[in-house]
């Protein structure tokens, strides 16, 4: 009889390996498609995210951008600020920064974001840009 039961147990062992490297394949082929999928997504967001910032200048050099920014009037701060106030929704105006960002430059969204007197609007516009910087980095390989 415990001839018996030996061999049952040894069966059962047996069936539970098979099991085990079943599952263990099955989880590596998931964890290839997982990475995969990752590698794709990441190829997606960088075709579809636009320029926002332009390289970093060399040591000593000012970017173009730079000297622009310097330049920025203070009437169109001011004016992008009163199209802000009229937005209803934080999410909007942070959205209307960020777009500001992209076409007039950083300091006057800044500045805009400034004129607007709303400290939450202005840390939602700072995770923003933060957010957009840290994917390009990601994207670029450079983090």
């Amino acid at each position: 009889m415990a001839i018996d039961e030996q061999k049952k147990y040894n069966s059962l062992e047996k069936y539970e390996q098979q099991e085990i490297s079943a599952k263990q394949a099955d989880v590596e082929k998931l964890r290839a498609e997982i990475a995969q999928m990752r590698k794709q997504l990441a190829e997606k967001k960088a075709e579809i995210k636009p320029e926002f910032f332009s390289e970093p200048a060399q040591e000593g050099e000012k970017s173009a951008e730079q000297n622009e920014g310097v330049a920025i009037s203070q009437a169109t701060a001011t004016s992008a600020a009163s199209q802000l106030a009229q937005s209803s929704a934080a999410n909007e105006q942070v959205k209307t920064l960020c777009d500001l960002a992209l076409h007039k430059g950083v300091e006057t969204a800044l500045k805009a974001a400034q004129e607007l007197n709303n400290p939450y609007i202005l840390d939602e516009f700072h995770d923003a840009l933060v957010d957009l910087l840290y994917e390009r980095l990601i994207s670029e390989k450079r983090i």
